[in-house]
């Protein structure tokens, strides 16, 4: 298969029996450590697998690398919504401090969502 050691892996398993659905359900986040895998996934039918024995259970197994450009835009899109949620509560903050007087409140949705500023 090619795969480095820094390689981020994609794992998708496919769901045939329960006691190899459970063994790998508990050590999911052992697997995926060990493995490097971002995803390690259940699917009831696997595309382009391959068939893996263990024990005297067969398993079809589909391994594929993730690049490190897929892990970058995960990041960046996890940071651009932090900074949008920030930006969104500093914002409102800063609103309600300069129009706002100590102790009124504001209905923004009827009853249900109203600003108390105290």
């Amino acid at each position: 298969m090619g795969l480095d050691v820094l390689d981020k892996i994609a794992i998708e398993i496919e769901t045939d029996g329960a006691v190899l659905t459970d063994a790998v359900t508990q050590f999911k986040d052992y697997i995926s450590t060990e493995t490097q895998a971002v995803l390690l996934d259940f699917k009831d039918t696997v595309a382009d697998a391959t068939v893996v024995e263990v024990d005297d259970i067969k398993v079809n197994v589909r391994i594929e690398v993730r690049t490190q450009k897929e892990s970058e835009m995960k990041i960046g899109k996890y940071l651009l919504i932090t900074l949008l949620v920030v930006v969104i509560d500093q914002t409102s903050k800063l609103l309600v401090h300069k129009y706002m007087y100590l102790h009124e409140e504001v209905n923004v949705i009827g009853n249900w969502f109203r600003l108390h500023y105290c």
